[in-house]
């Protein structure tokens, strides 16, 4: 498998482990290549799918059908080589195609110094923070209803040893955070959220440099993430390169008008 097709399925392991932390998170696999993750409690236009490796239309056709079964919509993240193969299945099937998205990867060694953490960003511990500050960041900057974005979220995020919450606070108040998930020597960054007021003052790049900090202190070497346009050059600041670019498509809620 090269490069490309491996950072997919990193991606959709990490949606793995990500969305089974969550209160009612559940999961569609196949051997394909096809994942869709959802909590349907929370959000059901929110769900995640990713399809890579050798997903067909037959994989597709699955993925859709437990989408309509389940009434859930969200966005589907596509690989090169099954961009290739879907793209027209894709459209005929009624999703909306929504551009690129690169997917950037950082290796530590590749960095002349390794970040340091700084005293205003780290590793939310505390499941009462997480719940009612990190959800509110969250629900603000990604549009969600309040009970939507706490819902995402459960005690098992900062218990689980798998997935981690890390924030930076500026002018004493919560100013961004991200989620990660790990896969042995590899950590996702998910998530990354800044409140709007507090935008353009290092907060973002403190919260991310806090987990590559923690998660580098702890055998981690290569950090991967699928960059929006507002963050791709924070990302390319800190070292990350692209790697690979995948295609992203709307699914209609199942059942909307």
């Amino acid at each position: 498998m090269d490069e490309a097709e491996a950072l997919a399925g990193i991606l959709a392991r990490g949606l793995i482990d990500l969305v089974m932390v969550a209160p009612a998170g559940e999961v569609l696999w196949t051997p394909a290549g096809a994942v869709a993750a959802t909590d349907p409690s929370a959000a059901p236009d929110f769900t995640n799918t990713v399809l890579w490796g050798r997903a067909d239309e037959a994989t597709l056709d699955t993925v859709l059908a437990y989408l309509a079964g389940r009434r859930l919509g969200g966005t589907c993240l596509v690989s090169e080589a099954a961009s290739l193969r879907l793209a027209a299945s894709l459209a005929r099937a009624g999703l909306w195609p929504q551009g690129p998205m690169p997917v950037m990867a950082l290796w530590l060694e590749d960095l002349a110094r390794p970040p340091l953490p700084t005293p205003e960003a780290g590793r939310v511990g505390d499941w009462p923070v997480v719940r009612d500050t990190v959800a509110g960041l969250l629900t603000a900057v990604f549009g969600f209803s309040l009970p939507a974005g706490a819902a995402m979220f459960s005690e098992r995020m900062v218990a689980d040893a798998g997935v981690d919450v890390f924030a930076a606070r500026l002018d004493g108040r919560l100013a961004s955070c991200l989620v990660t998930t790990r896969q042995g020597d590899t950590a996702v960054v998910w998530s990354m959220a800044t409140d709007p007021a507090l935008r353009r003052r290092g907060a973002a790049t403190a919260a991310l440099r806090a987990a590559i900090a923690h998660h580098g202190a702890r055998g981690v070497h290569r950090f991967v993430l699928g960059a929006t346009p507002a963050g791709e050059s924070l990302y390319a600041s800190l070292g990350f390169r692209v790697r690979t670019v995948m295609s992203t498509w709307r699914v209609p809620l199942a059942g909307a008008d």
